[in-house]
């Protein structure tokens, strides 16, 4: 959610954590302090550690179906659909230099499907 309203790093991240109300981030599953009521951020190294480990094409589905059970459709009939490739500014890897998503995206502005994909010479 943070990275949809515009953080750009796991610092940002963090600070967008700290900012959002307790109810949000009790939501989220973070712990809240029994005494104060103050929600225990992580430290950016947590949440980098956490992020490498999830699967991207999981949490991908994840947020698609998310967010497609939300919508609904803007017209009935044709729909123009765009599918791009990008590579990943800071992401990358032991094994590559940067990852590389294909995604599907209408003319509304919502990602059907996006799917990471070996290399950007061939989407």
């Amino acid at each position: 959610m943070s990275v949809l309203a515009g953080a750009r790093s796991l610092t940002a991240i963090t600070e967008w954590i700290g900012d959002v109300p307790a109810w949000a981030c009790r939501v989220l599953g973070f712990p809240t302090d029994p005494l104060s009521g103050t929600v225990s951020v992580p430290h950016p190294h947590t949440l980098r550690r956490l992020l490498v480990q999830l699967d991207g094409d999981a949490l991908d589905r994840a947020i698609g179906a998310f967010l497609t059970a939300r919508t609904t459709p803007a017209c009935p009939g044709l729909r123009a659909i765009a599918v791009d490739g990008k590579a990943l500014r800071g992401s990358r890897t032991a094994t590559t230099p940067y990852v590389t998503l294909l995604a599907a995206m209408d003319h509304t502005g919502h990602v059907l499907a996006q799917r990471q994909v070996a290399d950007k010479s061939n989407e």
